[in-house]
């Protein structure tokens, strides 16, 4: 397929999809010059690379490992998080033999 004249070459691979923004915002990003698609992906890379909270976009996070498989999980260190100091998100690989995911004790080493 032909890519549109003018846009560059991207290190990664995209895949165009509707997105619903606030007009407000639109209009304001829109004034400000602003690449609406960077910012979105921006923001999607930086929740799956495990450097914001997904709940309050706090940037102050810890990552810690799982000491039954190693896999990173996210706790927030954000006082006002409704979740401050507990686990958010994690990435505990699956047990092939019981087809679930490592439990809160499995995943604390008890």
């Amino acid at each position: 397929m032909a890519r549109p004249v003018g846009r560059p070459n991207l290190p990664y691979e995209t895949r165009h999809v509707m997105l619903n923004l606030r007009t407000e915002y639109y209009v304001k990003l829109k004034n400000q010059g602003e690449n609406m698609s960077k910012i979105v992906n921006d923001f999607l890379h930086a929740r799956h690379e495990y450097t914001i909270c997904p709940l309050c976009y706090s940037t102050d996070v810890a990552i810690v490992k799982c000491l039954n498989c190693y896999g990173r999980a996210l706790v927030c260190d954000n006082p006002s998080c409704k979740k401050h100091h507990r686990v958010q998100k994690r990435e505990c690989k699956v047990n092939p033999s019981t087809g679930a995911v490592c439990s809160e004790k499995e995943f604390k080493g008890q």
